[in-house]
């Protein structure tokens, strides 16, 4: 596969979760919901990881830019990252959303269709910080900004 089936870029401020949008809602049912449980994967105290999300633990008001990009294999490689995390998900409602939180006040974005229900997903999150350098959709000259990429496939 040479890229990405569907791809969406978020603006962030502050910490951030990236999780399934039942869990979100707090539509759990069976579901087992691993929000506000996350634990930091050795060596990567940058976020944090559950079952069904993930934390990115940002500086307040710190600006980031959040690629998610759905792939239906693993992902070709890419340019070189600062950070990166592989790890596997289980998305209940196959719709996952970014959720911003700052001051008590949680924000979603839009959902993002990973088009399966009930499904495993193996997870790949890069990380560049400082300075976005790549890609037409954030001026080339953006500074003082986190960029990541979230790689989702079936798995």
């Amino acid at each position: 596969m040479d890229g990405p089936a569907a791809s969406a870029l978020h603006q962030m401020t502050g910490p951030f979760y990236l999780l399934d949008r039942e869990v979100a809602e707090g539509h759990r049912g069976e579901v087992s919901s691993s929000w506000g449980q996350e634990v930091s994967p050795p060596g990567h105290e940058w976020l944090a990881v559950g079952d069904n999300s993930v934390l990115f633990q940002v500086w307040p008001k710190k600006t980031s830019y959040v690629r998610l990009d759905l792939w239906g294999g693993p992902p070709v490689p890419d340019e070189p990252w600062e950070l990166t995390w592989d790890g596997r998900l289980f998305l209940p409602s196959g719709l996952v959303v970014l959720v911003e939180f700052e001051e008590a006040e949680l924000e979603e974005c839009a959902p993002f269709d990973l088009r399966a229900r009930d499904a495993h997903w193996r997870t790949r999150v890069h990380a560049k910080f400082g300075k976005y350098d790549h890609g037409p959709e954030v001026a080339a000259d953006t500074y003082d900004v986190d960029f990541y990429r979230v790689q989702l496939w079936p798995g």
